[in-house]
């Protein structure tokens, strides 16, 4: 049977990134009182849970303001992960007006619920959206695929010729 844990009233969530561009390893942290949950996750999790956070409050009637998303390093330091997620499920319960996001380990050996206000879960997805962009690859100019910096990029869109940003 997989390891339970459960945060009935987060009072704080951000999703974020270490690293360099390229290189980075994303993760979600959460803390109800003093009780904290770190896990990491790839990327596309990550754009998938803001994506349809953004749904999920729409069809709710809210709706992720611009003034929300962050610019900034919140993450509480270190990031000390329990496990990497393999599976996400976010829902929203329209009686109590929460959002409860479902972390399963990678491995099945452990959940994780978080129970969300709108504004944690608002904040949960600004920052996940700040997170993607602000460590991001610069992108080629003709394919737009991320360029390494360390290597020569051959752009297929160019002939697989080396292709320079500017």
């Amino acid at each position: 049977m997989p390891e339970f844990q459960s945060l009935q009233h987060v009072d704080w969530a951000t999703a974020g990134a270490l690293g360099d561009p390229g290189q980075r390893t994303f993760y979600l942290q959460a803390r109800e009182g003093t009780t904290y949950i770190g896990v990491t996750c790839e990327k596309e999790q990550v754009a998938a849970l803001a994506d349809v956070a953004r749904q999920v409050l729409a069809e709710a009637g809210e709706a992720l303001r611009d003034d929300e998303i962050a610019d900034g390093d919140l993450r509480l330091a270190p990031v000390v992960p329990l496990w990497r997620v393999g599976a996400m499920a976010l829902g929203h319960d329209p009686d109590t007006g929460r959002y409860l996001l479902r972390l399963e380990e990678l491995s099945g050996d452990g959940v994780v619920h978080l129970v969300l206000d709108r504004d944690g879960l608002s904040r949960l997805a600004a920052d996940a959206l700040h997170s993607l962009d602000a460590g991001a690859r610069q992108r080629c100019r003709f394919c737009d695929r991320p360029l390494d910096p360390d290597s020569v990029h051959l752009c297929p869109e160019a002939g697989d010729r080396p292709t320079f940003t500017v």
